[in-house]
């Protein structure tokens, strides 16, 4: 979940929370900067003041990032269906900001069972998953650029591609394959999701979708080229 200071599973301001089953991991971002729209990724798939990150059991929170996302990703991937999203020519600014966004993202979602939907700034948040609805809330700014909101968007979807396809088996799969000792999943309530495995996870599918220029896992650097094709699998059922 992408929220100001907490996570559903989701980012604060970029946050994540998981809520219910599993634990809530926050996390703060500061406003992000005014940043250009960027380009789509050529291949396919392969958070105002400082956001915040929380992941809470049942539903999700991820903190969005501080600064500009410039997507354009040069190793090529497994091929995923495009996202069913277009720019909508009527309705309330922020929906038509967040369907440009949602457009760039070349991932099948409604294979996770998550719908998103787009509302307008909530103070602490940037979005929102929410495991026990299946919904993630991205909550639009106006200095957010298209760019900006994919990132969070992508941040969030990673959320709901855990939920939804990972197993204890996959995750300590993920864990090796990432170098991470074994942790709490979730982390604890209250804790930065950058610093939990399941932020991480997060962090490495927005960065395999979208390339974010603020990547904020601290357990590990970004995916490299050699590394993504092992990743790969984890993010599809």
């Amino acid at each position: 979940m992408l929220r100001a200071s907490a996570v559903i599973v989701g980012v604060v301001a970029s946050t994540v929370t998981l809520v219910g089953r599993v634990p809530v991991l926050a996390a703060q971002l500061g406003a992000p900067p005014a940043a250009s729209a960027s380009a789509a990724p050529v291949t396919s798939p392969p958070t105002d003041d400082v956001p915040r990150h929380v992941t809470v059991p049942t539903t999700s929170t991820t903190a969005a990032p501080t600064t500009t996302t410039t997507a354009a990703p040069t190793t090529t991937t497994a091929a995923a269906p495009r996202a069913t999203a277009s720019a909508s020519p009527s309705g309330p600014w922020y929906e038509q900001v967040g369907r440009q966004a949602l457009a760039t993202i070349h991932y099948p979602i409604a294979s996770t069972g998550f719908t998103v939907r787009f509302s307008a700034a909530r103070a602490g948040y940037l979005g929102l998953t929410d495991p026990d609805t299946r919904t993630i809330n991205i909550y639009v700014r106006p200095s957010e650029s298209v760019a900006y909101v994919a990132r969070i968007i992508a941040h969030e979807l990673g959320h709901a591609v855990d939920v939804a396809f990972n197993t204890d088996a996959r995750r300590a799969r993920w864990e090796q394959l990432r170098g991470i000792s074994s942790r709490p999943w979730f982390g604890c309530g209250g804790c930065t999701d950058f610093s939990a495995p399941s932020g991480d996870f997060a962090e490495a599918f927005a960065y395999w979708l979208v390339r974010p220029a603020d990547y904020r896992s601290t357990l590990a650097a970004p995916p490299s080229a050699s590394q993504l094709p092992q990743l790969t699998p984890l993010f599809f059922r």
